[in-house]
């Protein structure tokens, strides 16, 4: 079993290249070790990681491996130094273990590149129109409020013809108030009895 170490040099602050050893998503990038991704991490910050690290082609039976990972700033935080020391490992893995510096190297670079970043914002102008030509559909329903509202509008005329039927019950009443005369002429007949007296 040995202990190999290994270093390269990141351009991009230690911050960030710290977070690619733990960001799941760049250990489905890197797929060349098990050296990155929160499996196994024990310790992480913008200085250091410490985590477990298994070895690929390791014999079921060697004893775990451990990796201690330090970064560095470098050219007044622009870049980062990143040191690695990894234990118990294989002799026969050991070339294939300091061989991924050279890897991580290049998948963080690439995973770093702003060119993606410039991509989701072209993507994202689209979708703020879609909302816009929303807005007209909601003032159609206003409209039909509008319509709505006329026939309304049409129901105090049929208060009207209903006055009409009010006003002619009333000369309908008025008719046999007539007729009352007519009795008085009856009682005009009383002279006549008198007469035959």
């Amino acid at each position: 079993m040995k202990t190999v170490s290994f270093s390269f040099v990141a351009k991009y602050p230690a911050k960030k290249v710290a977070d690619c050893f733990t960001n799941p998503a760049f250990a489905k990038k890197h797929v060349s070790s098990k050296l990155v991704g929160k499996a196994g991490v024990l310790k992480a910050d913008k200085k250091m990681v410490v985590r477990t690290m298994s070895i690929i082609g390791a014999a079921k039976d060697a004893p775990p491996s451990a990796a201690i990972i330090y970064f560095t700033e470098t050219d007044a935080g622009k870049a980062t130094q990143v040191s690695v020391t990894v234990t118990n490992v294989p002799d026969a893995k050991a070339d294939a273990v300091k061989s991924v510096g050279k890897i991580l190297a290049m998948d963080i670079a690439a995973f770093l590149a702003p060119k993606p970043v410039a991509k989701k914002a072209v993507a994202k102008k689209p979708s703020a129109k879609k909302p816009a030509a929303k807005k007209p559909a909601a003032k159609k329903p206003a409209a039909k409020n509008a319509v709505a509202k006329k026939p309304a509008a049409k129901k105090p005329s049929a208060k009207k013809p209903a006055a009409k039927k009010a006003v002619a019950k009333k000369a309908v009443a008025k008719k046999p108030a007539a007729k009352k005369p007519a009795a008085k002429k009856t009682s005009s007949s009383a002279p006549t009895l008198v007469i035959k007296k």
